[in-house]
C-alpha cells in the first residue's frame, strides 16, 4: 500500500453540523445529503462526525487525518469520536445486509465503488 494521508474530511464543517463545504455556504442539495447521512448514523445511534471519521479510516493505506480544531474543547470531542466505534450491523439485528455502509449505498449515499473493497 502507498501509505495516504487524508485532511478535510468534514468537508469543512458539513459533516460535523454545519453549513458550509470547501470554506462557502453549502448548496441545498449538499445539505440534503449531509441531512440523509445523519439519519442513517441516527438510525446506528452513532453521530454523523463518528461516521465521518470512520469512513476515512476505511482504506488500508490511510495513514493519518489532519482534522482542524479551534479549542481544547473540539480535542477532547474528537478524541470521544476516535473512540466510537461505528457499529456495522443494526443494533439486535446481526445481519450484515444491515451494514451501516450497505445501508448508504441503498439510500444512493455512497456507491458500490466506493465501499466494496473496504468490505472484503
Amino acid at each position: 500500500h502507498i501509505p495516504v494521508d487524508l485532511a478535510g474530511i468534514y468537508a469543512s464543517g458539513l459533516l460535523a453540523g454545519g453549513n458550509t463545504f470547501n470554506y462557502q455556504p453549502a448548496t441545498e442539495s449538499l445539505v440534503s445529503k449531509r441531512d440523509r447521512w445523519k439519519s442513517l448514523a441516527d438510525k446506528y445511534a452513532i453521530s454523523l462526525p463518528a461516521v465521518a471519521l470512520a469512513f476515512a479510516f476505511l482504506p488500508p493505506a490511510v495513514r493519518f487525518i489532519a482534522i482542524g480544531l479551534r479549542s481544547p474543547d473540539q480535542v477532547d470531542t474528537t478524541i470521544d469520536l476516535l473512540e466510537t466505534q461505528v457499529p456495522l450491523l443494526l443494533p439486535n439485528s446481526g445481519h450484515l445486509s444491515s451494514c451501516i455502509w450497505r445501508d448508504a449505498i441503498g439510500l444512493g449515499l455512497l456507491t458500490d465503488c466506493d465501499i466494496s473493497p473496504f468490505l472484503l
